[in-house]
């Protein structure tokens, strides 16, 4: 159980991180609305906050494809509607169609390039890694009065904000999912029922080991500070709300 115990976290935090980030893009949008009336302005709005982000995500997608030897065309950047549907994306990668594996890796490589990013923010920045050994509350104030001291914290808590905010993977993205997953999941069962599984070596399950723990203290920092953004959001759309006497129904 001890070896689960950082894949435990990672996968509550993740789970956690979903759930603020879904929070968050609804009053986003609400918060513009309010502000403007317009769907189309809200929808501008949202593009223009979190803008870093979702470069972030399709530079991703064009990168994946290039390593992975797949062609590539126009890059879209904006709100836009897809198809007939009711579905706005905020940006688009023209990537030609490929095997399952590669379609995966491309359409999963916003979650994989935005997880590295924020590993290198919150270990770089705001060593994390001070925390491992456990949470002390004088411990936690004395960093923050020093993250608070640096001239660009506020540039690097935005970043870490519009970076999770748009790291991960639409339903376009998902859609070749399916095959890969199947065959990972065969993989994974073969290996277990003919005892592979447990002949991995002791080095290999330490470093995935390390890597998830490290994962899941930079995911766990980043939800602390989209919890903060959200509060924050939350507070400014019940201002709106009051001065405007208008009321967003999600």
């Amino acid at each position: 159980m001890e070896n689960l115990g950082p894949w435990l976290a990672l996968g509550l935090a993740f789970i956690f991180l979903l759930f603020l980030n879904r929070w968050i893009s609804q009053h986003l949008q609400g918060i513009g609305l309010l502000l403007t009336g317009s769907q189309k302005a809200s929808l501008f709005l949202y593009f223009i906050l979190l803008f870093p982000g979702i470069l972030v995500h399709e530079l991703s997608h064009w990168l994946m494809a290039k390593l992975l030897g797949i062609r590539t065309g126009r890059i879209r950047l904006g709100p836009a509607a897809e198809g007939r549907t009711n579905y706005y994306s905020m940006g688009s990668v023209e990537v030609a169609r490929s095997d399952p594996l590669r379609d995966s890796l491309v359409g999963l490589a916003p979650l994989l390039i935005g997880s590295a990013l924020l590993v290198l923010i919150t270990y770089r920045v705001f060593n994390v890694s001070r925390f491992a050994g456990g949470l002390e509350w004088d411990e936690i104030l004395r960093a923050f009065r020093g993250w608070i001291g640096k001239k660009d914290f506020w540039l690097w808590l935005y970043l870490v904000f519009t970076i999770s905010n748009a790291m991960m993977p639409s339903a376009k993205d998902r859609e070749p999912w399916g095959p890969a997953i199947a065959f990972i999941l065969i993989v994974v069962s073969v290996g277990y029922f003919t005892g592979l599984i447990s002949n991995i070596p002791p080095s290999v399950v330490r470093v995935a080991k390390n890597w998830a723990e490290s994962l899941a203290w930079s995911l766990g920092f980043t939800c602390g500070v989209d919890l903060a953004w959200a509060l924050f959001l939350g507070f400014i759309e019940r201002i709106i709300e009051l001065i405007t006497g208008r009321r967003i129904i999600y």
